[in-house]
């Protein structure tokens, strides 16, 4: 895994295909500055509100010829899953209602801002089944009460859970349910 260091801020990349200097350059043509003032946009921005409109996207697309998109996948491996082999795709009102009795939660509780440990946990089982069953990253966020970005961590956050967490107890749970 390689690390980069932009200013005060560190990226970790495990694919390895993180390049700074693109973004570098919108920011000055010499890296001392160019770190500088990026550091400045992103502090400027720490205290904004999230804006909907820039998280519209057309998920699970890549853009490329061939030729670079079989680079990009051999360099990842098969990082989306098999979202294609999908036996059964659930709808978001039936996956919120198994974690409602997987849980012994009703939806209020959990679709809410709260960010205990018990909220977490039901939160990251709901975003990684409804991912299993093909529901969007803009789905899940406004029925949890969360930005489109926090789901993608909180499914990231997931895939290093040990398979006797509590999160993956629940995932088999509500799995059992439906």
């Amino acid at each position: 895994m390689s690390t980069v260091a932009i200013g005060p801020i560190w990226v970790r990349d495990r694919s390895g295909l993180l390049d700074t200097e693109p973004v570098l350059r919108h920011f000055g043509a010499q890296k001392k500055r160019a770190v500088a003032h990026y550091t400045q946009f992103v502090n400027a921005a720490l205290d904004q509100q999230s804006q909907r409109h820039y998280y519209v996207s057309a998920e699970g697309r890549m853009l490329g010829d061939e030729e670079f998109l079989d680079q990009v996948k051999h360099r990842i491996g098969d990082y989306l899953g098999n979202r294609d082999k999908q036996v059964r795709k659930l709808n978001l009102k039936a996956i919120l209602k198994a974690a409602e009795r997987a849980s012994g939660l009703k939806r209020s509780d959990f679709c809410t801002n709260g960010k205990s440990r018990k909220l977490v946990m039901i939160k990251e089982a709901i975003i990684v089944f409804g991912y299993q069953h093909g529901v969007s990253n803009r789905e899940l966020a406004e029925a949890l009460s969360l930005d489109p970005s926090a789901v993608s961590k909180r499914r990231e956050a997931f895939r290093t859970r040990p398979e006797n967490s509590s999160e993956m107890k629940l995932l088999k749970a509500m799995r059992a349910i439906v």
